[in-house]
């Protein structure tokens, strides 16, 4: 089934294609077949499945599919283990792949990650950032593997590959180099699966709708505001490109990678808080906090080594289940202007049957939930940890699309 979807697919994704097209082509057409890389998320939806069950050889199945031995990478010929390379030239010299490699000491950091999650092994080797598998159970190993390939390959692959766009562009019109690396990023962000209303799909952009909906930002069902603004992002990136305009490319690069993140801090925050506040020793929870503090980690710590320090001893393997949520929260917060994200874009942990946000989970700044998200809303606990004065801005709001070359 798999590959008679992906050679649909790759019908659809061909100029000309017409029923069949992902719904991301209505607000960003491809200029090239980029059936490959969007019909990776039939690899991740399969991962999905194998994760929940928590058994060994369903681990060792997840393997194969990551690394396409199991023979059927949906017909695409990329595999998700292609995307944890970031050593390859076409991706050398992004400006996140740099920091990531530098923190943990290698540029295979995924891959390496990833590897001791499957064999619950210790990332000895590691500069910073060190993990050890061997404090998760089967479920917990499972769970890391299968968040760490979207938290940490996927989406390291896809802010490579929008820097690369942005850095390479020399004011040349409709440059097919550019214009090819970033049909794969909006490709990748998207996939094959995910619907225009928020439903479906097994990559980035689903998580940010899924996440958005917890937090307070958009309702169940719907697109997050996050992805919207990506969306808008990635239309005027090509926009830009097809006219020769690179003045704003590398602005626009760094305003997609910081939207990005906040799935990430969601994601992160939320397995925390079940974790620590709802007492929850599930494995697979502590294997996914695992693996969204590991994407997050460098990020932090560019903030601060202190910042980073905490979410290492508060989230890493074996670390959650006596780690602090309101420690994790604040050290987080503490990071958002770094990070180029606000209160407002990660929103806070929502309690719908009682229409409040979750004891000490309230958004920072005084944000409430989106306006018609929760009907009723009761307004929150008071706030667990101090937030500055610039955390308090507007969120990103898109700018319309402006026309000329580079100065």
């Amino acid at each position: 089934m798999a590959l008679v979807f992906a050679l649909l697919l790759a019908s659809a994704l061909s100029v000309g294609g017409e029923s069949t097209q992902p719904w991301f082509v209505s607000v960003y057409k491809p200029e090239f077949n980029v059936n490959a890389y969007a019909s990776l998320d039939l690899d991740m939806r399969e991962i999905e499945s194998l994760a929940v069950t928590g058994n060994k050889q369903d681990l060792l199945t997840i393997w194969d599919v990551y690394s396409g031995a199991d023979g059927d990478s949906g017909g695409s010929g990329i595999t998700l283990e292609d995307l944890a390379d970031v050593s390859f030239g076409e991706l050398d010299g992004s400006e996140t792949l740099k920091l990531y490699k530098d923190f943990y000491g290698t540029a295979e950091y995924s891959d390496k990650w990833l590897r001791a999650a499957l064999n619950g092994e210790s990332t000895e080797s590691f500069s910073n950032g060190k993990a050890d598998f061997t404090k998760l159970d089967l479920k917990g190993r499972s769970a890391a593997v299968q968040h760490g390939i979207r938290a940490m390959a996927i989406w390291g692959h896809i802010v490579g590959l929008v820097e690369k766009t942005a850095e390479r562009c020399d004011g040349t019109r409709g440059n097919s180099v550019e214009q090819k690396m970033l049909d794969r990023a909006v490709a990748l962000y998207v996939g094959s699966t995910a619907r225009e209303s928020g439903a479906g799909g097994h990559l980035l952009y689903t998580l940010a709708n899924e996440e958005c909906y917890h937090f307070g930002r958009c309702k169940k069902g719907e697109e997050a505001p996050v992805n919207k603004y990506i969306m808008d992002k990635f239309a005027k990136v090509k926009l830009y490109l097809d006219i020769g305009g690179c003045s704003n490319l590398k602005n626009d690069a760094r305003d997609i990678k910081s939207l990005m993140t906040v799935p990430l801090i969601q994601a992160a925050s939320r397995a925390m808080y079940t974790i620590d506040k709802e007492d929850s020793t599930d494995g697979a929870l502590q294997g996914e906090a695992a693996a969204y503090a590991a994407a997050l980690l460098p990020l932090i710590h560019q903030c601060g080594a202190g910042n980073s320090k905490i979410i290492e001893a508060d989230m890493l393997p074996g670390k959650s289940v006596s780690g602090s949520y309101e420690v994790v929260k604040a050290a987080f917060e503490r990071c958002y202007e770094k990070l180029g994200v606000s209160c407002e874009d990660v929103g806070g942990l929502v309690d719908f049957s009682k229409k409040q946000y979750k004891r000490g989970a309230q958004a920072c700044g005084g944000v409430m939930p989106g306006q018609g998200v929760i009907e009723g809303f009761v307004g929150s606990f008071p706030a667990q940890s101090p937030t500055p004065e610039s955390q308090k801005s507007q969120p990103y709001q898109p700018a319309a699309p402006t026309s000329g070359k580079a100065q």
